[in-house]
């Protein structure tokens, strides 16, 4: 939620990986995938949790996510 803010601003972030709770977890890949396609690097560092993020060039796309059914039993 506050990673192009961020990123506007700054030009540069670190982020830590999010955890779950008690509505559940909450991936971020397509988060990632998103910032990619605007020109962004990004970085995963496993040693710390945290992704790095910069921002090199602002590129106007559309960016398209696919969909993801969830089924409720």
């Amino acid at each position: 939620m506050f990673l192009a803010p961020l990123l506007y601003r700054v030009g540069e972030c670190f982020v830590p990986n999010p955890g779950g709770c008690r509505i559940g977890a909450r991936p971020i890949d397509r988060i990632i995938d998103g910032v990619k396609a605007l020109g962004v690097d990004v970085v995963y560092s496993s040693s710390d949790g945290y992704y790095h993020l910069k921002k090199r060039k602002a590129y106007w796309r559309r960016v398209l996510f696919s969909k993801t059914i969830s089924h409720w039993h």
